[in-house]
């Protein structure tokens, strides 16, 4: 298929530059579609449709504010916390918030298409790659929407302080800044803002030689945790 070969030959590069970033994310949508596997990969088609929208009311969209549903429900529900269900739901939360569902459902295509995995494998080359993806989108928040809730029925992801990875190792690490915000549709609550605030972060840089990356296994950091209101 001429779309793969496209898609590895884009890949075998470090990807950041915007025009690149949606280039890929667009030709990730042809073979999902031409092999009716949308909704295999619904995490990721999400993400794809981010670039070229700025709402959505698909149902990965309305799963996103269902979250954020449950979570003001809990908030109203003390014998919840720190329950089971509760821990799935920050588990779940932290994955969409800081991107790492994003990066999940890339890597599944990729394994499961043929494209190199170097781009979600290797940290340095995700930031860069998820970063474009936040400077295409930061000029126009993303809003997921959702009905017949009871607490939310909008999600609104704004992104803020994006950095280049120089800039980010001088100071705090952070590439970018996550906020995810939404209104309480509760009739005593209605004009609080609430957020939950993720970034994206490198590795402080190292004071030591790095050892040669040949024949080393490549592991993710685990994701910043999300402060919850």
């Amino acid at each position: 298929m001429i779309i793969l070969a496209r898609l590895k030959h884009r890949l075998s590069h470090m990807v950041r530059d915007l025009h690149e970033v949606v280039f890929v994310l667009v030709e990730i949508r042809k073979p999902l579609e031409l092999t009716g596997e949308n909704l295999k990969h619904q995490d990721l088609v999400l993400h794809c449709d981010w670039v070229l929208h700025s709402e959505l009311r698909g149902p990965q969209a309305q799963a996103i504010v269902r979250l954020f549903e449950t979570l003001m429900k809990m908030g109203e529900d003390a014998d919840t916390s720190g329950s089971k269900y509760h821990q799935v739901l920050i588990e779940d939360l932290v994955d969409v918030t800081t991107m790492s569902r994003f990066c999940n459902s890339l890597r599944a295509f990729l394994i499961q298409y043929g494209p190199p995995t170097e781009v979600v494998d290797i940290d340095v080359l995700w930031n860069e790659f998820v970063t474009g993806y936040l400077m295409v989108i930061q000029d126009c928040p993303l809003k997921c929407v959702s009905q017949g809730l009871k607490y939310v029925d909008a999600v609104s992801l704004t992104v803020s302080n994006i950095k280049g990875p120089y800039d980010a190792s001088r100071t705090d690490n952070v590439r970018a800044q996550l906020n995810w915000e939404w209104q309480s549709l509760n009739t005593n609550n209605t004009n609080v803002l609430h957020r939950i605030t993720t970034f994206i972060k490198d590795e402080p840089l190292s004071t030591t030689p790095l050892p040669s990356a040949k024949g080393q296994e490549v592991r993710r950091k685990r994701p910043t945790r999300p402060k919850l209101p």
